[in-house]
């Protein structure tokens, strides 16, 4: 095994761990946003139901 196949499976883990830790993140921010836009019942809104009251 040669230098050369060493710095290409080193780049190929390399670019699967960021793709991994990219989708993980978007995955993860995802779920923060559809939490803080809260969830809807009826089209109304839990925040507009509180704003409402």
């Amino acid at each position: 095994m040669g230098n050369n196949f060493k710095k290409k499976l080193m780049t190929v883990v390399i670019l699967i761990g960021l793709g991994l830790l990219i989708w993980y993140g978007l995955k993860w921010f995802g779920g923060v946003a559809d939490d803080n836009a809260g969830s809807t019942y009826e089209g109304v809104s839990k925040y507009e139901d509180q704003v409402q009251n």
